[in-house]
């Protein structure tokens, strides 16, 4: 008898046995099963975000950071904002705010708005309201010398208030 069909059978298995253990590893879900419980609703979506106060999680981020504590102030964002690794580790890091948090380091006060003159701030408002958020930073760093980062905190805050 020949034995090649038995070893292409079994090389066969082995290749499929190997793939099938590489894909569970890479958490993927194999066709045709279930989807797993947590992965149908993420915790960082808008709606289940628990509320965040930024000024407490700066103060606990640099604290743990003041410890040479990096990994605890990253698991400590992601608790308290449900976003992902990388957001956490961005915001630990450089300062990056999440998304969906973009007032977590946002200046105090933004006393330069008031250089904005009234018919500039009708503009603003305008382009925010049809949704060319791009113009109006531009505008609002035209105005103000801000960088992106403050300029789109300074247009979230407007935006938030109507």
């Amino acid at each position: 008898m020949n034995p090649l069909p038995l070893i292409l059978l079994a090389l066969l298995a082995f290749v499929l046995g190997f793939w099938l253990t590489k894909q569970r590893q890479r958490g993927r879900r194999l066709p045709g099963s279930a989807v797993p419980a947590t992965l149908t609703q993420r915790s960082g979506s808008p709606r289940n975000r628990p509320v965040v106060d930024p000024q407490a999680l700066a103060a606990e981020v640099q604290a743990l950071l003041a410890q040479n504590r990096t990994i605890e102030a990253v698991k400590q964002v992601r608790e308290q904002t449900g976003c992902s690794l990388k957001e956490a580790r961005a915001y630990v890091i450089n300062g990056i705010a999440p998304v969906g948090f973009p007032d977590l380091f946002a200046p105090a006060d933004f006393s330069a708005a008031s250089q904005i003159s009234g018919e500039a701030m009708l503009k603003i408002q305008r382009l925010i309201a049809t949704g060319q958020r791009m113009e109006a930073i531009k505008l609002v760093q035209l105005y103000t010398r801000w960088d992106l980062k403050t300029a789109m905190a300074y247009l979230e805050q407007i935006a938030s208030r109507g």
